[in-house]
Order: structure tokens, then C-alpha cells, then sequence
């Protein structure tokens, strides 16, 4: 394993990640790789239509962030946004990256998370949301958040937490 950390924002969709993750990675002046941008079409389709995305849909899209994880600068800290809603997810990426990997879970209740969609300009519809909130499986193993929070109180909280 290289120096360098992956720090990974986990949760469902409207949980934050990318607002969190852009402020996180300019705050601490470290690149962010953005899960969404390495989604395949076929992926960005099926959730733009309202389709939730299967196991098979997603292990490609795991497999080409984990690349890309290894391909950053080595010894060089890293955020990243995946939602990695499944503990077999977050144990494949775990195996398949050659960093520590630091995963960081924004959590928040329901009625929060459907607001934040209906709100915002993304292909994740809010039908999509049950979907990921049954298929989430909070890790045993997490620094979490509660995203009732303000962006930057929590990015404020990870900070202070990851330097520890």
C-alpha cells in the first residue's frame, strides 16, 4: 500500500457528497475525483429514467473508480464521492486500491434527503431514492455525519477527525 489516503464520501444520493467533497477537497487543497463523472452511460440512462441501478450495473463503474483512485499522484491524499452503498462495494474497492482508504458516511433522514433532490439539477431522480435506501448498508467502519449539519460544519468535523 502507497502513502496517501482515499477519502472516500459514502451515502445515498441527496446525502451531500459532492457539495462536501468539492468544500473538503479545496479546504485541505487535495484533488477530488467525482464517482458520478466515471458512471457509463448506459448507468446515467437507467437512473435518468428512473431505473435503480443493479449489482452488475455497478461493478464496471467500481472498477473504473478504483483505477482511477490508483492513478492519482502517489503519497498524495485523495477525495472522493461514491455513494458505495453495499458493505461487498466498499470491500472490493478496499481490495482493489493500493491506499488507505478513510470512508467517511453522510447520513440523514429521509424527508431530508427527498428535499435535497426535488432542489437540485442532477439525472438521480428523487423516485430513486427508496432504492438506495434499501439497498444502503451503513459501514461498521465509518466516520459519520449527520447531514442536518451545515456543509461546513461537517467539513469542518472530517477535517478535525482526519487529522487525529
Amino acid at each position: 500500500m502507497t502513502s496517501g489516503r482515499a477519502i472516500f464520501l459514502i451515502g445515498v444520493s441527496g446525502c451531500g457528497k459532492s457539495t462536501i467533497g468539492e468544500l473538503l477537497a479545496s479546504k485541505m487543497k487535495l484533488a477530488l475525483l467525482e464517482g458520478d463523472d466515471f458512471h457509463p452511460e448506459e448507468n446515467i440512462r437507467k437512473m435518468s429514467e428512473g431505473t435503480p441501478l443493479t449489482d452488475n450495473d455497478r461493478w464496471p463503474w467500481l472498477k473504473v473508480l478504483a483505477h482511477r483512485v490508483n492513478l492519482h499522484v502517489r503519497g498524495a491524499d485523495v477525495v472522493v464521492t461514491c455513494s458505495a452503498l453495499k458493505a461487498s462495494y466498499r470491500k472490493f474497492l478496499k481490495k482493489s486500491i493500493d491506499r488507505e482508504i478513510v470512508w467517511i458516511a453522510l447520513n440523514g433522514d429521509k424527508k431530508l434527503l427527498r428535499t435535497r433532490m426535488q432542489k437540485r439539477d442532477h439525472f438521480m431522480p428523487e423516485d430513486l431514492l427508496q432504492s438506495q435506501l434499501s439497498t444502503w448498508e451503513p459501514p461498521e467502519q465509518a466516520l459519520n455525519f449527520d447531514i442536518s449539519e451545515s456543509p461546513s460544519e461537517i467539513v469542518d468535523g472530517i477535517i478535525s477527525k482526519l487529522e487525529i
